[in-house]
């Protein structure tokens, strides 16, 4: 009654097989079992006819030897049994129990009431979700920049940029495959009962961690081949109203929706906030951006009651953070 998908324990029934070999098994056991007992009982007789100088040492030798090799058939005819899932001893049966060598999901099943099977036959195939793996393919050329311990940010293919997950990498394997990429093994920092054994990911592996200034992209605008940023300037204004001025930065590294920049050396002495939202609709439209450009850069005012946030040296996840 097991279906793809089940949850099985460890030692829990999967099937019964039926195999009259399994009959002989048990009696081949059974009978050295019993020979076993009276090779025992005429080691210690023919040992104590020794010991009185009764019997000839030869007698116990014999006894001894034979007792000796009845141990060790009777043990291989045990593991024997214990192979097939019969019991030791007892009533002989014609069928053996097959059990979940450990707990988990059934992946697939591969076999129906009836069918005949053979030892090397796969049954069943179970998966344990727990302690899972990330398997990484990383090319050639890369491979000396990855280091033991290093984080690995990993997320599902539908997953948004803010649901990663972390791992850390555990081993680098030492074989180039024929595609020239090199296998990566790394362990999760957390359980997550979403991933699934087989799940492709998307993953990096951070090799260097440096602490940039960087702020969000949408923060950005381009005009011409130039990129800017839009800076609270510190004008005196009416209430509810703020000036800005236009800062030219250069771009740097983008990465999940940020990027590093670069300001100008008399700007960076100095706190600064900035515009994080609506920084295009400054310039206006693409129609009066050089009218626009030219009073922002000649008034350095403009009015906007969007979002500014202050931009302040820490580091976090290899960027500077940004609070308002």
């Amino acid at each position: 009654d097991l279906l793809q998908g089940s949850r099985v324990r460890a030692g829990q029934v999967l099937a019964t097989i039926r195999n009259p070999d399994f009959v002989q098994l048990q009696q081949d056991y059974l009978e050295a079992r019993s020979q076993l007992a009276y090779a025992r009982a005429e080691y210690e007789r023919q040992g104590e006819l020794y010991r009185q100088e009764v019997a000839p040492q030869k007698n116990y030798q014999r006894a001894q030897a034979e007792y000796a090799a009845l141990q060790v058939k009777t043990n291989a005819q045990a593991a024997r049994l214990r192979l097939a899932g019969l019991p030791i001893g007892g009533r002989i049966v014609s069928t053996a129990l097959l059990r979940a060598p450990r707990s988990g999901f059934v992946k697939a099943v591969n076999v129906s009431l009836g069918q005949s099977v053979t030892p090397t036959d796969v049954l069943f195939e179970i998966v344990n979700p727990e302690h899972l793996h990330v398997e990484l393919t990383v090319f050639e050329k890369d491979i000396p920049q990855v280091k033991a311990s290093q984080l690995v940010r990993f997320s599902l293919g539908n997953d948004s940029v803010s649901h990663e997950r972390t791992a850390h990498v555990y081993l680098i394997s030492k074989t180039i495959s024929a595609e020239r990429t090199v296998r990566v093994h790394a362990h999760l920092d957390r359980e997550d009962e979403q991933l699934l054994p087989g799940t492709f990911v998307r993953a990096v592996i951070e090799t260097n961690r440096v602490t940039v200034p960087t702020l969000p992209e949408k923060a950005v605008v381009q005009y011409g081949a130039q990129a800017y940023v839009f800076v609270a300037a510190n004008t005196a204004t009416k209430a509810g109203q703020a000036t800005y001025r236009l800062v030219p930065v250069t771009r740097g590294v983008s990465e999940d929706g940020y990027t590093e920049l670069h300001l100008p050396a008399a700007e960076q002495d100095r706190p600064l906030r900035f515009v994080v939202e609506g920084a295009y609709s400054l310039l206006g439209p693409r129609d009066c951006h050089a009218e626009r450009s030219r009073s922002i850069s000649t008034a350095s005012s403009t009015p906007f009651n969007g979002a500014v946030e202050m931009l302040r040296q820490a580091q976090h996840d290899g960027r500077y953070s940004l609070c308002k």
